[in-house]
C-alpha cells in the first residue's frame, strides 16, 4: 500500500441517549487510543450510522472496538466510498469480519498528510 494509506477495522462511536459532552471531549477511554480517528459533524456524506452532531469514526488493526469512556456508545461504522471527512477518505472496502457487535468492515483509508 502507498505511505499514505492505512487499512483497518471502522468503529463508530457517538454519545449515548441522555449524554450531551463537550465538542472538544474525546470518547476514547482506554488504551491503547485508536491512533486514526476522526471527528464528524451532522449529515457528514458517507456515513450511514444514526447520530446527532457529534460523533467519530476510528479505526482499528483488529476487529475489536475502541474502549471508550462512560456515557459514550460504539458500533461498527457503516461508510461508503463518499466518506470524505477532514484528515481521511475511504478508498474500498477490503473485507469484514463477524464480532458480537455485529459486521464490522475494513477498509482502506488514505490519509492526509501522509
Amino acid at each position: 500500500m502507498p505511505e499514505n494509506t492505512i487499512r483497518g477495522y471502522a468503529w463508530f462511536a457517538r454519545p449515548g441517549p441522555g449524554y450531551s459532552p463537550d465538542s472538544r471531549d474525546v470518547p476514547w477511554g482506554g488504551t491503547p487510543v485508536p491512533q486514526f480517528a476522526w471527528q464528524i459533524g451532522p449529515n457528514e456524506a458517507g456515513v450511514h450510522n444514526r447520530y446527532g452532531n457529534l460523533a467519530f469514526v476510528a479505526v482499528t488493526e483488529r476487529p475489536l472496538p475502541p474502549e471508550v469512556r462512560p456515557g459514550w456508545e460504539v458500533e461498527p461504522a457503516a461508510l461508503d466510498s463518499d466518506f470524505d471527512t477532514a484528515g481521511a477518505r475511504l478508498i474500498r472496502e477490503s473485507g469484514f469480519r463477524e464480532t458480537p457487535l455485529g459486521r464490522i468492515t475494513e477498509y482502506v483509508f488514505e490519509i492526509a498528510g501522509g
